[in-house]
């Protein structure tokens, strides 16, 4: 049996939200981008690697850090 779900926005079962990206200029980051999925937004900043030693270097051991906070009032 096939369950049947109302979507939000009423859209189809196989329609998609508008997907928009676009370069933002933060200030004390490398870089930054918004991405949005209808009203679902994502705001996201890149900062560059911090300058190792070449003695200490190992880019086979690089590190990822990820910090999520949300852009506003969170209930």
């Amino acid at each position: 049996m096939t369950t049947v779900v109302a979507r939000p926005q009423n859209r189809d079962p196989t329609a998609t939200r508008a997907v928009t990206a676009r370069i933002e200029d933060l200030d004390r980051v490398d870089a930054s981008a918004r991405f949005a999925f209808g009203t679902t937004a994502a705001l996201v900043s890149i900062s560059g690697p911090i300058e190792a030693r070449l003695g200490v270097e190992a880019p086979s051991k690089a590190t990822l850090e990820i910090h999520v906070r949300p852009l506003g009032g969170v209930p």
